[in-house]
């Protein structure tokens, strides 16, 4: 009787669950027109900027401003920044009466400003926004120096550990850092501690100096996401919190769905949590994951952080083995120019060739590439210029037997051809007397010998010395009985 009574229950869920599902759908849709509205209130101009951001082609045209004026620039800020006398500036001055150097550091502030494009009103606005969420987050002591791994709390700590939120060990194509995401980091965890988590590690991002001026790229991978429901709106608004405060700009944001109701609401609640400008820089992929791997990053590419550079530029030279170092851009890139200057350093002088190789350093240099090394901690250190050189030399030489070795190889073929005897034709394919036997078994032991250590080398025995005498006698017998 029991189950009877609840079958209308289980209906009325399904049919409640099913309303709800249009609701959001109706929801997303109206997200997805909203975007499109934004898109089409930007000017020509603007919206070609911002694609290009997205798609890393900005590079190019990212502004660089030299140290001499920078100066007078952090100058408008402190303008700024005093011109702001309400709630958003409390946290600075307590700052402030506790004497902290911090908040006044050039560095600290310019990071701020290279977050904004230079812009000194929304840099000030940025930065209060930062030491606000600081202190809410980590305590005063976040006013007095940089956030440290121990400011965390122990399940802050362990939600990373985890490594569901990582920065990726390569680059994009145009140099700049990729966060990761996958959807359970931090899962069942309170919200405090995953503001903390994601806080951080925004903060270790700002650390990267051309990050500070391409902005960083956030990918969401949500296909192992539980659906236990749309974010609360207490969690959409720590986004924007954190979204707003930290030292960064977010050039790009991917987000990678199954393509399920469900999804389409939830892209609607990032898209709604995100803001205007983040939200022309949002791009959703929706499929499974074999449809989404098109979408992919380069193997190998990477940059630097003065003498220790934790990530390699794509215009490094990487000097080591293995298949990841062969296949790096810099190195494809340094032995086609190699290639080009063969011809001029093998006929070169002794000087002239070092020569050569200082040209191609300073060739690399002049493109933003270094050459570097990697160490056992797992980062890697410049080299010095003289055994650049070196290596450089050595590399041309190892060039020119190969390419001396491989026209050996194809002039041996030519005369073969010529004389109608194929190179196979040269070695007998079983000995024709026993004279022949004993040398070939010989010759075969002289290989052997050649590749097996000798430690790993067998010594022959008297019985052994039957064996050539055997095959012959097989062989006559039967040709006996053809």
């Amino acid at each position: 009787m029991s189950a009877l009574q609840n079958i209308p229950r289980t209906l009325r869920e399904e049919d409640e669950r099913d309303k709800i599902e249009d609701e959001l759908l109706l929801k997303a849709s109206e997200m997805d027109a909203l975007l499109t509205k934004e898109l089409n209130q930007l000017s020509m101009n603007d919206r070609e900027l911002t694609m290009e951001e997205i798609h890393g082609a900005h590079a190019n045209k990212v502004k660089r401003m030299e140290e001499s004026r920078l100066d007078s620039v952090l100058e408008q800020l402190q303008i700024e920044l005093d011109a702001i006398q309400d709630e958003r500036r409390r946290a600075y001055n307590i700052a402030l009466g506790m004497n902290s150097t911090y908040v006044i550091e050039r560095k600290f502030r310019t990071t701020f400003f290279r977050a904004e494009s230079y812009d000194a009103k929304k840099a000030a606005i940025r930065m209060l926004h930062f030491l606000t969420y600081a202190r809410e987050k980590f305590g005063e002591n976040a006013l007095l120096r940089p956030i440290r791994w121990d400011d965390m709390s122990d399940k802050a700590m362990a939600i990373l550990e985890e490594g569901s939120m990582q920065i990726l060990p390569a680059r994009d194509n145009a140099g700049r850092l990729v966060l990761s995401l996958i959807a359970d980091a931090g899962t069942g965890c309170p919200l405090v501690d995953r503001s903390q988590m994601c806080f951080y590690v925004f903060n270790c991002l700002a650390e990267d100096s051309l990050s500070q001026l391409l902005g960083v790229v956030v990918v969401f991978f949500m296909h192992n996401f539980v659906t236990a429901g749309i974010p609360e709106v207490e969690h959409r608004k720590g986004l924007i919190q954190i979204l707003q405060a930290v030292p960064n700009r977010v050039s790009a944001c991917h987000y990678c769905f199954p393509n399920t109701p469900f999804f389409h609401t939830l892209k609607a609640a990032f898209l709604l949590a995100s803001g205007k400008e983040s939200r022309t820089r949002s791009r959703f992929h929706i499929g499974t994951v074999t449809e989404l791997v098109r979408y992919g990053l380069m193997e190998e590419n990477p940059e630097a952080l003065e003498k220790i550079v934790e990530i390699p530029h794509h215009k490094d030279y990487l000097f080591g083995k293995g298949q990841a170092i062969m296949k790096h851009q810099g190195n494809i890139a340094l032995r086609a120019l190699l290639k080009e200057r063969l011809s001029c350093w093998e006929n070169a002088a002794f000087k002239e060739k070092s020569s050569i190789c200082w040209e191609i350093i300073h060739e690399v240099a002049q493109q933003g590439g270094r050459f570097l090394r990697d160490t056992p901690q797992g980062w890697f250190v410049e080299v010095e210029p003289d055994s650049v050189r070196k290596k450089v030399s050595i590399a041309f030489r190892d060039m020119l037997k190969r390419a001396r070795r491989n026209n050996r190889g194809g002039q041996q073929q030519e005369k073969a051809q010529v004389a109608g005897v194929s190179s196979a034709d040269t070695y007998l394919p079983f000995p024709i007397t026993l004279d022949h036997a004993i040398q070939a078994q010989t010759y075969n032991d002289l290989n052997l010998s050649r590749k097996i250590p000798p430690k790993r080398q067998k010594v022959r025995t008297g019985e052994d010395d039957d064996f050539s005498e055997k095959m012959f006698c097989n062989f006559s017998m039967n040709n006996g009985s053809s």
